[in-house]
């Protein structure tokens, strides 16, 4: 239900929908994600981050989150704190294995 809500934009559909199933199950990463996307789209971009912060502080040095936070925040304007997360991934030694 919340992919094709989220598909046909009601995203207040989806959103309802992913949360229920979080609820049930808060380790579904895939539907936390589409979570963050429908907040992100339907104009919520602080409930994006805070659900985006809950994540980062069970794994902080999550890259994939940090980038979504810091394109959420360059979207905003908010391009200090944007920086900081780009600086904060580069600082991060790159895995070759």
């Amino acid at each position: 239900v919340g992919n094709l809500s989220n598909l046909l934009r009601k995203y207040d559909l989806a959103i309802a929908a992913y949360e229920k199933i979080l609820q049930i199950n808060p380790t579904l990463k895939d539907i936390e994600s589409s979570l963050i996307g429908a907040y992100i789209k339907s104009g919520q971009p602080e409930k994006a981050i805070n659900l985006i912060d809950i994540a980062l502080s069970k794994n902080p040095k999550n890259v994939p989150l940090l980038f979504r936070k810091a394109k959420i925040y360059t979207a905003l304007g908010n391009f200090n704190a944007a920086s900081e997360i780009f600086q904060a991934i580069n600082a991060e030694p790159i895995a070759t294995t």
